[in-house]
């Protein structure tokens, strides 16, 4: 697992990867909540998270060699 946030993270609807800065971005929103209950429009409803690749995979490089 990458990252686990039950709010910020609620519904991922996209992950882009920016090749020039090796960042990653995971745009998300808060859909699910509309099924259930309303839109609370005093909180933010949609994220974008982002992250270096770098920093993701350095366990992963560092396991490597």
């Amino acid at each position: 697992t990458v990252a686990h946030d039950d709010v910020e993270l609620a519904l991922p609807s996209d992950i882009i990867i920016e090749p020039k800065s090796e960042t990653i971005y995971c745009l998300s929103n808060r859909l699910p909540v509309l099924f259930y209950e309303e839109y609370d429009f005093d909180k933010a409803n949609f994220h974008i998270v982002s992250a270096s690749l770098r920093d993701l995979t350095g366990t992963c490089r560092r396991n490597a060699n």
